[in-house]
């Protein structure tokens, strides 16, 4: 098993990631949609209304955590990391919505309705904990 290709294949999967940072002392937990390029390992991609009050919070602090949400059918397997970063991408919507529309069912519909105002944004994950099953975890590090 080669752990970096288990996180990027977990990743590409997952429904959607629960994304955590700290804000005034406290936890605050989003889900967010998200694509991988198995070119870039170690980043993930997401997007976000421009303006919106998490990405306000990302400006002023960098560090976040997040688990991926598994699929019912690929049972528990996820991979979950508290030492990553979030910064504003510099690729434009534009240069990565091929991503983002094989990996998100109806991006496309987003895309049509609200792409003009959606920023892109990529999570760098330092190192992750992939989980495959009970017993079974493995640390990958970037």
């Amino acid at each position: 098993m080669d752990a970096n290709q288990e996180f990027t294949h977990i990743v590409k999967k997952a429904a959607c990631i629960a994304l955590a940072n700290l804000m005034d002392g406290l936890p605050n937990v989003r889900i967010v949609n998200h694509c991988a390029d198995a070119g870039r390992p170690g980043v993930i991609y997401f997007s976000t209304r421009r303006g919106s009050e998490k990405t306000t919070e990302f400006e002023k602090d960098e560090k976040v955590a997040f688990s991926t949400v598994p699929m019912p059918a690929d049972g528990h397997a996820h991979v979950r990391s508290k030492n990553a970063t979030v910064r504003k991408s510099d690729f434009s919507m534009d240069e990565v919505k091929d991503l983002f529309i094989a990996q998100i069912s109806g991006f496309e519909q987003t895309l049509a309705v609200i792409g003009r105002f959606l920023d892109v944004y990529e999570i760098h994950v330092r190192e992750a904990d992939v989980i495959l099953g009970p017993s079974q975890t493995v640390t990958v590090r970037f």
